[in-house]
């Protein structure tokens, strides 16, 4: 992953609307996703790859005052727009621009990690594992979302026949099979004796071309050296998705995402 996908949040931004928008599971992902947490009552968290805090901004009513959180991404723009967004929460949070698969645990421990769509963007996910694992307390939780390798499926089929070319799974399968719904439990079970997997119910039905094309345009510098979509071709695939649109009503995408639990046992 090169730092020009998550230099600002524009990326990231154009595919959360998507879902935010079009997604037909009416419980939001970021509040499932923290229903899946349990940390202790003084607890220590620490996340990796947090964006724009929609996490702990989705969930502010939830944060206890006595929970001390460090929030850490890549980006340096994501840091700053997420230390914003979350200025008012009444605990101790601090900021810190970092990488998983560099960081430094320098003898911290931490009741509890998170790295949510994070792992499939480390080149060594065996090293990154490593490093949760020292920095995680006796009976500390990892949690780590990703999705599956079949998700979106539609989407990539539709920009593919549009294109003429494979460059979206082959994005696809150079950045999700690193760590996927279909593989994190037997990357994990090496480092983890106890591992759950929680699957989050959800489809995607999309009325509005450019939403869909925002999100197809986004991904352009998910992987180096490959395009999804060349600039010059986004107006007539935008008529080529409104013409589904008039067609259909709407397009369907199938969604298949979750997130693992893994607890440091001995």
């Amino acid at each position: 992953m090169e730092n020009v996908q998550y230099k600002t949040p524009q990326n990231l931004n154009a595919r959360s609307l998507l879902h935010a928008k079009y997604g037909t599971n009416t419980y939001p992902w970021h509040k499932w996703l923290f229903d899946q947490y349990t940390f202790p009552e003084a607890a220590d968290i620490i996340e990796f790859g947090c964006g724009t805090g929609e996490l702990w901004f989705h969930n502010k009513e939830k944060i206890k005052k006595n929970w001390k959180i460090l929030l850490t991404d890549r980006s340096e723009g994501m840091v700053l727009s997420a230390k914003e967004r979350l200025k008012t929460v009444s605990c101790s949070i601090k900021f810190e621009t970092a990488d998983l698969d560099t960081f430094e645990t320098g003898g911290a421990l931490y009741s509890a990690c998170i790295a949510n769509h994070v792992l499939y963007h480390v080149p060594d996910v065996s090293r990154a594992l490593e490093t949760v694992c020292n920095l995680l307390q006796q009976n500390g939780c990892f949690y780590a979302s990703t999705v599956s390798e079949t998700n979106m499926h539609e989407l990539r089929e539709i920009v593919g026949t549009f294109t003429g070319n494979d460059n979206f799974n082959k994005i696809n399968n150079n950045v999700i099979a690193r760590f996927s719904l279909d593989n994190g439990l037997e990357q994990l079970k090496k480092y983890f004796k106890k591992v759950q997997i929680r699957e989050y119910e959800d489809a995607l039905e999309v009325t509005d071309p450019d939403d869909f094309v925002n999100y197809v345009v986004s991904c352009n510098s998910m992987y180096p050296g490959i395009t999804v979509l060349e600039e010059n071709k986004v107006h007539d695939f935008r008529e080529y998705i409104q013409e589904i649109i008039n067609k259909k009503g709407r397009i369907h995408i199938s969604k298949k995402s979750g997130t693992f639990i893994a607890e440091k046992t001995y």
